[in-house]
C-alpha cells in the first residue's frame, strides 16, 4: 500500500536573483607585475533562491494525508557585507604567485526550527584562494589551492506527526589542491598533465548539528593527460 510521507519538487515560478550592489576597491601596483588590493562590498538582495519545506496534501492508498515537501522558493530581505584582500607578484626568473581572502557576512529572512535570519545559501563566511606558478621557455607549472569555511545550504523538513520540522543543512569546510604542468614544443603543438584534487579531499554536509551527518562524497583524484594544437 502506498502511503505518502514526504517528497520534493521543483518550482517553475522562481524569480531571478536581484540585488543592489556597492563596491569600493583600492589597488597599489609596484614593480612589473606586483599588486596589493583591498576592497569592500555591500549587497542588498531583493530576490534569491532557498529551499523550504511546506505541507502538501497528497492522495494515497490510505485516503490521502498532509506531508512535508521540499521545494525551491524565492527568499527576500537578504544582505551581504564583507571585504576582500588580494596580492600578486611575479619574479624575473619566472616564479610568481597570487592569493586572495574574502570575508562575507550574510543575513536573510529565512528561518528554521533552530535559527532565524539564516545566511545566504551557498555563501561561506571565509574563503581563500592561492596559486604558485613557474614559467620559463615553453614550460609552465601551476599549483592552486582553494578553501572555504562551512556554508548554509538550505533547510530539510520532515514530518513529525501532524507537525513539520525543519533543520538547516550545512556544508563542512572544504579545501582542494590542483596542479598542472604543460610544455609547448613549438608554437603549434604542446602537451599537458592536469591533476584535480591531489589530496583526495572529501566533501560532506550535516543536518543542523555536526554530529548529524547528512551527505558524504568521497574525494577522488582525477588526472588528465592531453595535447593542444594551434592553427
Amino acid at each position: 500500500m502506498f502511503t505518502f510521507t514526504s517528497g520534493s519538487r521543483g518550482n517553475a515560478a522562481l524569480d531571478p536573483y536581484r540585488a543592489y550592489q556597492f563596491d569600493i576597491t583600492y589597488e597599489y601596483h609596484f614593480g612589473r607585475q606586483g599588486l596589493i588590493s583591498v576592497g569592500g562590498f555591500w549587497k542588498e538582495v531583493d530576490s534569491f533562491v532557498r529551499t523550504d519545506t511546506v505541507p502538501v496534501f497528497v492522495n494515497d492508498q490510505a485516503g490521502g494525508r498532509l506531508g512535508p515537501v521540499s521545494q525551491p522558493v524565492n527568499g527576500s530581505g537578504g544582505r551581504v557585507r564583507g571585504f576582500e584582500l588580494a596580492a600578486q607578484y611575479a619574479f624575473d626568473f619566472g616564479l610568481g604567485f597570487n592569493a586572495n581572502y574574502t570575508f562575507s557576512d550574510t543575513r536573510t529572512d529565512a528561518k528554521n526550527d533552530f535559527n532565524s535570519n539564516l545566511p545566504l545559501p551557498g555563501v561561506s563566511k571565509h574563503s581563500v584562494n592561492g596559486q604558485v606558478y613557474y614559467q620559463t621557455g615553453g614550460l609552465t607549472a601551476r599549483l592552486s589551492y582553494s578553501w572555504r569555511s562551512k556554508a548554509y545550504l538550505g533547510n530539510f523538513g520532515f514530518g513529525d506527526g501532524a507537525v513539520t520540522r525543519t533543520l538547516g543543512i550545512y556544508g563542512k569546510s572544504y579545501g582542494q589542491l590542483d596542479g598542472q604542468i604543460s610544455y609547448d614544443i613549438n608554437k603549434q603543438f604542446g602537451v599537458f598533465v592536469q591533476a584535480i584534487n591531489l589530496t583526495k579531499a572529501d566533501q560532506s554536509a550535516y543536518l543542523q548539528f555536526p554530529e548529524l551527518p547528512f551527505r558524504y562524497e568521497t574525494g577522488s583524484r582525477r588526472i588528465y593527460i592531453g595535447a593542444k594544437v594551434s592553427f
